[in-house]
């Protein structure tokens, strides 16, 4: 029976996750129960005979994977049947509403022998969202009469902060790329917003400036970064196989070579083609070609690949297009006295990419002749400190940040942007 039982649960529930640390025994490697204050350890040993019952020992991240697939993969069950055990309490001793959805917990508690009386406890939890989270402790937790999963819970419950509502934004830059996963998936998994800009820069490390928007309906999308030029041949193949269309690429230079964050939409759009790692002067007759096949260019990102410029860019078949305007390859000089004339002729200001040309800061940028246009501010070759201080207070005028494109001349980083209120 034993040997029958074992198997079937790891036939059934750990190889479909991809589990094969969970045992019966013991390791060695395995913690010890300890009381409090500690004295000897306990070790809660081979529990074949209770199998069934208190009988896995298994890591946190073993259980979390066993979980995350019993809910979602459909390989232990199916998503739907996972939600039927749950909510009829199977396996489960406590049911609670939160403001995000439904919380199930499953606690454990084992105790050494006397004199002893060291614990072992667990808590684990479907949260709302598609989260799971595991707790395992091998000693008492607090004063005795504490409850462990209480405080779990509470703690839990108390940090649930309040849904984003549509039309809110929240912009971050300096970011490492690791910092700006955790705020892409923060602000994009958790609260369903919507990364409208990101751009790359930094000399020996690579930084992101990303803006992110909560709407009401936003599309399937798909964001990257820090790919290099043929992985992004290859997300670009993929993805517009899958009907994805691109709407913002960003290339930015780095110790390795050029690298690119890009967003897809999956969405109704006109005829667009898109092209990147472009010289001046290819860009120059990519440019003129398309135009003269009446496209509208909608993006433009100019970076070094350590010889020369580049350029990425977007173009689209736009109904009805507003005039528009657009330069690359423009020092700061240049780039402020064709801002001035397009300004004065009823321009505003609807893409700046900075970036290094060896040597200097160079611009490529897109005015649009937009009917009603909302008053707005725009800034470029800022410091990450100047930016700060522009963003703080203009966003106290109730502006908001519509597009923000960091970049690095030499060893100095730099921030270009567009407010609108």
């Amino acid at each position: 029976m034993i040997a029958a039982y074992k198997s079937y649960v790891e036939t059934n529930l750990f190889q479909p996750a991809g589990v094969s640390g969970p045992t019966l025994t013991h390791p060695d490697i395995d913690a010890l129960a300890y009381n409090f204050p500690p004295t000897a350890a306990w070790n809660s040993g081979d529990l074949t005979s209770d199998c069934g019952g208190t009988s896995w020992h298994m890591s946190v991240d073993d259980l979390l994977d066993v979980m995350g697939c019993f809910r979602r993969q459909g390989s232990i069950v199916s998503p739907a049947e996972a939600q039927i055990m749950l909510d009829a309490s199977y396996g489960i001793d406590q049911i609670q509403p939160t403001n995000l959805g439904t919380l199930y917990n499953k606690s454990g508690w084992w105790q050494g022998p006397a004199p002893g009386k060291q614990v072992e406890q667990s808590t684990v939890y479907f949260l709302p969202r598609d989260m799971e989270l595991v707790v395992l402790a091998n000693s008492p937790f607090g004063p005795d009469g504490v409850n462990f999963t209480g405080v779990v819970t509470d703690t839990y419950v108390k940090n649930i902060v309040p849904e984003i509502p549509v039309g809110d934004w929240i912009a971050r830059h300096g970011l490492t790329s690791a910092r700006y996963q955790m705020a892409f998936n923060e602000y994009v998994g958790n609260h369903g917003m919507q990364l409208m800009d990101v751009s790359g820069y930094g000399s020996n490390t690579s930084l992101y400036a990303g803006l992110w928007v909560k709407t009401a309906a936003p599309p399937p999308s798909q964001a990257h970064h820090g790919l290099t030029a043929a992985e992004y041949q290859s997300t670009f193949d993929q993805l517009t196989a899958e009907s994805y269309n691109p709407v913002l690429l960003n290339g930015y230079a780095t110790p390795g070579g050029p690298r690119f964050a890009c967003i897809f939409h999956k969405s109704t759009t006109e005829l667009w083609v898109a092209r990147h790692n472009l010289t001046a002067a290819q860009y120059q007759a990519a440019f003129n070609d398309f135009l003269g096949q009446g496209y509208t260019l909608d993006w433009v990102s100019g970076y070094f690949d350590g010889g020369q410029d580049l350029y990425a860019a977007v173009w689209r078949k736009l109904p009805n297009a507003a005039a528009w305007e657009a330069r690359h390859g423009l020092t700061s000089a240049q780039y402020q006295a064709f801002f001035n004339d397009v300004v004065s002729r009823g321009y505003k200001p609807v893409l700046v990419s900075g970036y290094s040309d060896g040597s200097m800061d160079r611009y490529a940028a897109i005015f649009r002749k937009i009917a009603n246009a909302p008053t707005w501010q725009a800034r470029h070759g800022m410091t990450q400190e100047e930016y700060q201080t522009t963003f703080s207070q203009l966003v106290g005028q109730d502006y908001r940040l519509e597009q923000v494109t960091g970049y690095t001349v030499g060893d100095q980083d730099r921030i270009a942007a567009i407010w609108t209120k």
